[in-house]
């Protein structure tokens, strides 16, 4: 669990710099999948929920965007 959690923040790294000269579409998506997984393999950091609410937002999805932020906010469980 801890080498998934691992490839979700240098996800996020490789997100970050990409941003930096405008986001890639397929990074978007590799970051989408790679919060999705996280949260799959039953890794609930707030982080997480944070960078795909990130992601949404980056993709207009901004009502999604707020509903995940606002998941992760409540913390764990």
């Amino acid at each position: 669990m801890k080498s998934a959690a691992r490839t979700v923040f240098q996800n996020n790294e490789l997100l970050r710099h990409l941003d930096s000269g405008g986001i890639d579409r397929v990074a978007q998506l590799a970051a989408r999948r790679s919060y999705e997984g996280a949260l799959a393999l039953g890794i609930d950091d707030p982080r997480v929920h944070y960078n795909l609410a990130n992601v949404d937002a980056r993709e207009g999805r901004l009502g999604q965007a707020v509903l995940v932020g606002l998941v992760g906010s409540l913390g764990p469980g």
